[in-house]
C-alpha cells in the first residue's frame, strides 16, 4: 500500500497528474480504454526516471529472503 502511494506520487511529481493515474490505473473500463489515446511515453518516461531516483535505494537494501508464512 505504501509503495503504490509513494509511486504515484513520484509519478505525479515527475509527469503530472495524468502519468499519476495511467500508474494508479488496474483497468480502464469502457469506451475509454478504446478511445482516450492515454500518452503511455510519458509513463514510461517516469518509470524510467523512477527507477534512476531509487537506484541508490535499491543497491544499499540488505538482500531480504521472504518466507511463507507458516
Amino acid at each position: 500500500k505504501t509503495l503504490r502511494k509513494t509511486s504515484a506520487s513520484m509519478a505525479k511529481a515527475i509527469g503530472g497528474l495524468e502519468v499519476s493515474e495511467m500508474m494508479l490505473a488496474h483497468i480502464e473500463q469502457g469506451q475509454n480504454k478504446a478511445y482516450c489515446g492515454r500518452r503511455w511515453d510519458l509513463l514510461d518516461m517516469a518509470t524510467a526516471t523512477m527507477r534512476t531516483q531509487l537506484q541508490s535505494v535499491i543497491h544499499a537494501a540488505p538482500q531480504l529472503q521472504l518466507t511463507a508464512a507458516a
